[in-house]
């Protein structure tokens, strides 16, 4: 078996600009970060690459919440062990709860029919008809292996929305 051609460094530009802007960041607001925003600097930095590659890439993302199918990065090829450390410092989570507009956004129409088998699918032939049809009877929020028990992939959310808005805020802003 051929083993894959080394990623040359320039693949992850996007993480070398990250870091530069949280170095940034970092020497200008010091004084200025919370807890949070200052345990967030030092675990970052303490991440193995490709966490932390894995991490830009999805903060640069719509989100918050991602399939690992939909998660392919010829510089990231190991997605699952990717997520591991992040899934240890509570950035990224699988117990979350996620509304049922949340999974319709996940997910195309042909595959929501699997999840929700035999049920109505709105007036219209619009993904948004059948989302509607079904939100006065799923109206609570659900883990997704409780929407979706026969998945055959993760989903994880990334828990940083409010901490990442800020430091995006002082480096732009």
């Amino acid at each position: 078996m051929a083993s894959a051609a080394p990623v040359p460094p320039h693949r992850y530009y996007y993480l070398h600009n990250f870091e530069r802007a949280l170095a940034w960041i970092a020497q200008r607001y010091s004084d200025l970060l919370d807890g949070a925003e200052h345990d967030f600097l030092v675990q970052f930095a303490a991440l193995p690459p490709l966490s932390r590659a894995l991490l830009v890439r999805m903060l640069m993302r719509r989100g918050p919440w991602f399939r690992a199918s939909k998660l392919v990065y010829d510089e990231i090829p190991a997605i699952e062990a990717a997520v591991q450390p992040l899934l240890a410092l509570g950035w990224l989570d699988t117990q979350a709860p996620m509304q049922l507009e949340e999974l319709f956004d996940l997910h195309t129409r042909s595959e929501l029919t699997a999840v929700f088998k035999g049920a109505e699918r709105g007036s219209g032939r619009r993904k948004s008809d059948w989302l509607q049809a079904l939100a006065s009877a799923h109206s609570a929020p659900r883990r997704y292996a409780e929407w979706h028990p026969q998945a055959s992939e993760p989903v994880w959310r990334v828990m940083l929305g409010e901490l990442s808005e800020r430091l995006r805020l002082m480096f732009f802003g």
